[in-house]
């Protein structure tokens, strides 16, 4: 690139970072709620909090990326316009496509990483994502115990608990429903009680309480008072969950595209998996269509030293079109595979058009 090139990528490049973080830190603020009442309820450390969020991070820049490309090439192309730049290096001579190249040339790296996002980072962090709550889960003296809340531990143990000490991590107010023998089902109910380790793993011991059985055969519930009862807690390990079914988010390529047809929870989801691993590949280049489709309707016709108020309108609109229909037919293609080419016309069509 000439040296004015490489001076409007670098301001294309450094309104891109700015916009990206803008957008990331807003994301993060209202989807981590969850982790910081973590911390808020004194369970998960600070290390582990920002580990999760470290590992959200792909599927936030997923989201943001082609925002902030877009936003970043109308800013400082207006902005160029406005301060006479781009009236000067017209009347030099250099055209359009040297005009434009500074922000082809991010919108192609940005589609790179887009790639390497949603091919390997996004479920290698969203693996490692699950494996690490399992891992909190497990230590159920962490926050995942939450007061005034029904907490499911595994898939047969559900556990309220009213109050807990910040200091000394006792509890008050407490009921367990387990299901490990399904044809008898308890119900223990305790003033108070504590969150142990032992060899099979954490365990909550109640104090004074009463235990309900129900055998379902009679259906009589028998009561049966305790000074101490002990309720292991046996959520799944790691190892566990690695085994366990992979959502979509959690599974690469290859996987998407072929899924288990021994599997028959596969089977019921196949048109999901399908149409997946179809997006993985096309959301990537609709960056670069965008970026395409606002210098075309910036760069055309003949400019204004009052700014581009209304091109950079159409742009906007023309992207959140593309992107409206886009979603739509990743929607209707999973339960139609037969629409899935649409899903590659669209960033085509719209590099195209922009052109």
């Amino acid at each position: 690139m000439s040296l004015l090139s490489r001076y409007m990528f670098r301001q294309i490049a450094v309104a891109t970072v700015l916009a990206t973080v803008i957008l990331v830190f807003a994301i993060m603020l209202t989807t981590s709620m969850r982790l910081i009442q973590m911390i808020v309820d004194g369970g998960v450390g600070v290390g582990l909090f920002l580990e999760l969020v470290f590992l959200s991070m792909p599927e936030f820049l997923i989201a943001v990326l082609p925002v902030g490309v877009v936003a970043a090439c109308l800013i400082v192309y207006n902005r160029m316009l406005s301060d006479g730049e781009l009236l000067v290096m017209r009347g030099a001579g250099i055209g359009q496509l040297r005009l434009a190249l500074p922000g082809l040339v991010m919108g192609v790296l940005i589609t790179g990483l887009s790639y390497t996002m949603t091919l390997y980072f996004w479920p290698v962090a969203n693996r490692e994502f699950r494996d690490l709550t399992a891992m909190a889960q497990s230590d159920v003296s962490a926050a995942f115990l939450q007061t005034g809340e029904f907490n499911a531990i595994g898939d047969n143990k559900t556990v309220f608990v009213r109050d807990r000490n910040p200091v000394t991590g006792d509890l008050s107010g407490i009921l367990v429903h387990s299901t490990d023998n399904a044809d008898q089902p308890i119900t223990i109910i305790a003033d108070r009680g504590y969150v142990e380790d032992s060899e099979d793993g954490p365990r909550i011991v109640a104090l004074k309480g009463v235990i309900q059985q129900l055998d379902r055969k009679t259906g009589k519930v028998d009561p049966v008072a305790f000074d101490s009862y002990t309720v292991p807690l046996n959520t799944p390990g790691v190892e566990d969950l690695a085994r366990s079914y992979r959502a979509p988010s959690e599974r690469f390529l290859p996987d998407l595209l072929h899924p288990d047809t021994s599997s028959p929870r596969d089977m019921r989801n196949y048109g999901r998996l399908v149409m997946e691993g179809h997006k993985r590949i096309t959301d990537p280049l609709l960056p670069f269509a965008y970026v395409v489709l606002c210098l075309g309707v910036l760069l055309s016709g003949d400019y204004n030293r009052r700014g581009l108020s209304r091109r950079i309108l159409i742009a906007a609109v023309g992207v959140v079109a593309v992107q409206a229909t886009t979603m739509s037919v990743a929607g209707v293609a999973r339960d139609s595979l037969q629409l899935l080419p649409i899903m590659y016309v669209l960033p085509v069509l719209t590099t195209i058009v922009g052109f």
